[in-house]
């Protein structure tokens, strides 16, 4: 009898390739970061979460139906035109690690998968993840609940991979609407999907924290709500993060201490 792992989220990996898609057929010609901005909530709030009240009655089998959530669009929207800038900007500054509302045994999972994808081949990446989602079924150390946002994050960067990796492919022929922002030498551009595939990991983690309190025992209005969002923010702050990374060429700076 073969021994299997599952993702339990990995339908939303398929909503965010799919936001990528809407991001860069939405966007005007010379963008800036609001209309990015305005364009990654417009897909979460329109296409996953406000149509799911009018599919909710309906069962689907597509791995991109809507997002069920009791929580108001309006809500949602006004959380997420806050929550992309700050895991850009916690990004930028490599500062999201530090701000992940996460335990010891969760950050010691973040880091060892984060170690995996810059150290894997552009060749062995993409099979990576099933052992990424064998790593985080199989641990002990973190609970079913709190193994949540990591397996979310590793169905959005399985899908980066296999979206930039396409991307990459395509370009040129036939021509694909990413070419205006990625770089014309195909190699620089392999070479580079480990550190997009990175940004979405890390990014999806982001948006998922803020979403959450330190402690899921603490009683709350948003930290109650926090688990019923979880995967739209953080398909939300990886979208903002991974196509801002490549249409504005975000670098990281280096990352500076606080004095104690």
């Amino acid at each position: 009898m073969a021994i299997v792992y599952f993702n339990p989220f990995s339908a939303v990996g398929a909503q965010f390739s799919s936001g990528l898609d809407y991001i860069i057929e939405n966007l005007p010609a010379k963008p800036t970061f609001d209309d990015l901005n305005l364009t990654a909530v417009e897909y979460v709030v329109d296409t996953l979460v406000k149509s799911s009240s009018s599919s909710s009655s309906s069962s689907s089998s597509s791995s991109s139906s809507p997002i069920p959530t009791p929580i108001s669009p309006p809500f949602l929207a006004n959380l997420l035109n806050s929550i992309i800038p700050n895991s850009v900007n916690d990004y930028v500054n490599k500062q999201i690690a530090q701000n992940l509302a996460v335990s010891p045994a969760q950050m010691n999972l973040i880091s060892s998968i984060l170690d995996g994808i810059a150290d894997n081949s552009i060749e062995t990446l993409g099979s990576y993840f099933d052992s990424v989602d064998e790593l985080i079924s199989t641990t002990e150390c973190v609970s079913t609940i709190d193994k949540t946002p990591l397996y979310i994050a590793s169905a959005i960067a399985r899908a980066s991979y296999g979206y930039w990796i396409t991307v990459v492919d395509a370009v040129p022929p036939p021509p694909n609407p990413w070419a205006t922002y990625i770089n014309t030498n195909a190699a620089i551009n392999y070479a580079n999907i480990p550190t997009w595939v990175a940004a979405s990991f890390v990014a999806a983690l982001s948006g998922f924290s803020q979403g959450q309190a330190s402690s899921m025992v603490i009683a709350g209005a948003l930290n109650d709500a926090g688990r019923l969002i979880g995967s739209p923010i953080a398909i939300g702050a990886a979208l903002g993060v991974t196509s801002g990374k490549i249409i504005f060429q975000w670098a990281q700076r280096p990352m500076a201490t606080c004095a104690q």
